[in-house]
């Protein structure tokens, strides 16, 4: 077997759908590669999703070409795809093993090769907590498939600077476990570029929407990384070469620490699902710029009509039959998002249930011995500054660790 060649490695051009979708079915018809047509572009335009390995330790989501005048990370993913199809490598084949990938190689067909938006003149990657657009739907599908514990959204950017921009979600309210895990494959990716000799930086993320798939990521408690490579950077084969670094460094990334990130989302599932907060959100008051960061002490959301279906069923939502959404859940996260009185976009009108204030032995209090009886502490003021303050939140130290003591209701202890 002849393994084939995408037009940009025999023409040193960009390769078309048409040739995408010969180069893909070759590959399926001799090899293990998993092809399927995942869902539609707003034109009709397949969008294919591709798989290889199995996810017994866990599975990697690359999505490329969300922007068709991005298309570098989208050569970079069919060599890559190629590659690993056909290899032999005993360590290729190791990972393989217990490990899959899935790439979405061209997610939103309709703008390529130069179009940013997709054909209803709509951003996609601002998409992804109201879903409006079908190219956004189709990864979200494949997030619920395939339950991923690394998400690679890759991109470029088009002003001068470095060689690569990479970026954590800095996603208020995301779990810390997803958050050092984020942290840790951006500062491995910068360390291999500059093994190659290229320039990087932390892209400033915290300007840009929340709703990319970047943020929405650690939303669905999986570790993800933004790659942004400079397309102003030299000709295409620079383009494309600092994307291929990064991909074969996310492999690397994902055979290493796979046990790690599944521990991560874990912990991150286990603590939207019991935690009573306050919990810390940064929701869309604005389409761009800096949005409003806020803590708040809630218990859900309560609907005056029903959400929308698709919603539910796709980000995984818990509603009740009162119309009801409790914080605890999955969806935590997404919840402020999409429902928040607050947020742009919200789909409904909602309000916040603040916690029963009932006195209740499971809630966490402030507990303190004196006089020789120990008493639970409702009300706790103290003087600080000349003024004086009621206390909602506060810190103690005990048996080595730091913990946070949260009073039952909104207005203090």
């Amino acid at each position: 077997m002849t393994p084939p060649q995408t037009n940009y490695e025999v023409n040193s051009d960009w390769t078309t759908l048409e040739q995408e979708s010969v180069f893909l079915s070759q590959i399926g018809d001799e090899t293990s590669l998993d092809i399927e047509i995942a869902g539609q572009s707003v034109e009709g335009k397949p969008i294919r999703r591709v798989s290889l390995g199995q996810p017994i330790e866990g599975t990697v989501l690359i999505v490329c070409l969300q922007h068709g005048n991005e298309p570098a990370s989208r050569e970079a993913a069919l060599a890559q795809i190629r590659d690993m199809a056909y290899s032999t490598n005993p360590s290729v084949l190791s990972y393989l093993n217990t490990h899959q990938v899935v790439w979405i190689p061209t997610a939103v067909p309709d703008s390529f090769p130069s179009r940013r938006n997709n054909s209803n003149g709509v951003n996609p990657n601002r998409d992804y907590f109201i879903l409006k657009q079908p190219e956004p739907r189709v990864i979200v599908e494949s997030i619920n498939q395939f339950q991923p514990n690394l998400i690679v959204d890759a991109h470029e950017y088009f002003t001068t600077g470095d060689d690569w921009w990479g970026a954590t979600s800095q996603f208020p309210g995301a779990h810390p476990d997803i958050a050092d895990w984020e942290d840790r494959i951006f500062n491995y990716g910068r360390d291999i570029l500059a093994g190659h000799g290229y320039t990087s930086k932390h892209y400033p993320l915290d300007y840009s929407s929340r709703s990319s798939l970047a943020k929405y990521a650690p939303a669905r408690h999986t570790t993800g990384l933004l790659s942004e490579t400079n397309a102003l950077h030299g000709d295409i084969h620079d383009r494309v070469a600092v994307q291929k670094i990064i991909l074969d460094m996310v492999i690397d990334f994902h055979e290493e620490n796979s046990a790690a990130l599944t521990a991560a989302q874990a912990e991150s599932l286990a603590w939207a699902r019991t935690s009573k907060g306050p919990d810390k959100f940064k929701i869309r008051e604005q389409y761009m710029g800096r949005d409003v960061t806020e803590t708040a002490y809630f218990s859900g959301y309560q609907l005056s009509e029903p959400l929308d279906p698709l919603l539910i069923d796709m980000h995984g939502i818990v509603v009740d039959e009162n119309l009801f959404v409790p914080i605890q859940q999955d969806a935590r996260l997404i919840l402020p998002q999409i429902l928040d009185p607050a947020s742009m976009d919200k789909q409904v009108e909602a309000t916040r249930v603040p916690w029963d204030d009932e006195l209740d032995e499971s809630k966490l209090r402030l507990r303190v011995r004196t006089g020789g009886e120990t008493r639970d502490v409702m009300q706790l003021r103290v003087r600080t500054g000349g003024e004086t303050r009621d206390v909602i939140r506060a810190r103690v130290r005990t048996g080595g660790e730091t913990l946070d003591v949260l009073s039952d209701s909104p207005e203090g202890f």
